[in-house]
């Protein structure tokens, strides 16, 4: 105690301070409302899953970029709050397994 004040002093563990190298992380967040662009995030709005299919779509052109804008690490949206899953799901009918894209096969991630 100094001065009538308590003070902590924290010490970053190894873990924390590891993700210190991390400098540049990417989040990609696309989704089944990247079809919806009326819709607002939470509106609670039905986004019917014949919406999502995305014919051109190049997840490994996504990792290209990232690498060539110098990011090191990229974190992909596996489901959205609002319930779709971009992988095929036992979990939820709400997902890329009930959709036209790639024969309900397909996974983001």
């Amino acid at each position: 105690m100094k001065n009538g004040v308590l003070r902590y002093e924290f010490k970053p563990t190894k873990e924390q301070l590891k993700l210190l190298d991390w400098e540049r992380v990417i989040l990609f967040h696309f989704g089944i409302r990247s079809f919806y662009i009326d819709h607002c995030d939470r509106d609670n709005q039905k986004m019917s899953l014949s919406a999502f299919h995305p014919k051109s779509l190049d997840c490994e052109q996504w990792i290209r970029e990232a690498k060539d804008a110098g990011f090191k690490y990229t974190i992909p949206t596996c489901k959205h709050q609002d319930g779709f899953a971009n992988r095929p799901s036992k979990y939820t009918e709400y997902s890329v397994k009930n959709t036209l894209w790639k024969d309900g096969k397909g996974a983001l991630v």
